[in-house]
């Protein structure tokens, strides 16, 4: 009896302290916006907001939990939204951009979801 009270207590401290490791999450967010000003001539001046001048508007979470044992979990969710009025860049569909979950480990990464082009890799986002 006293054995496997000893085995319990051990087993319950070996999940709590995994249940303590602190997972990485990111916000992050591209904001790009302008105000533009064009005149026509014999016509008055026009002024308005402008949306994603260089770079498309977008925010997102990205993280990554460590599984031990050189393994871990990553995640990323990207979406794209207009700055003049907050709503989505692709009307229903969130999450519309870069949108991933995998595992990575010594023995390489696997990864499912909807990535960038062929510029960007998981390996340079999900980091």
């Amino acid at each position: 009896m006293k054995n496997l009270h000893l085995l319990a207590i051990s087993v319950g401290m070996a999940i709590g302290s995994a249940a303590m490791a602190e997972p990485s999450v990111t916000l992050y967010g591209i904001f790009d916006g302008g105000v533009s000003v064009s005149k026509l001539q014999h016509q008055s001046a026009k002024v308005q907001m402008t949306n994603g001048n260089w770079l498309s508007n977008r925010w997102g979470l990205m993280g990554q939990e460590d599984l031990g044992g050189g393994n871990s979990v990553y995640f990323k969710l990207e979406q794209g939204f207009n700055l003049s009025n907050g709503s989505e860049a692709v009307a229903g569909k969130a999450f519309n951009r870069e949108t991933a979950l995998g595992l990575s480990g010594d023995w390489g990464k696997l990864g499912f979801g909807r990535f960038g082009d062929s510029l960007r890799t998981t390996e340079r986002s999900a980091s």
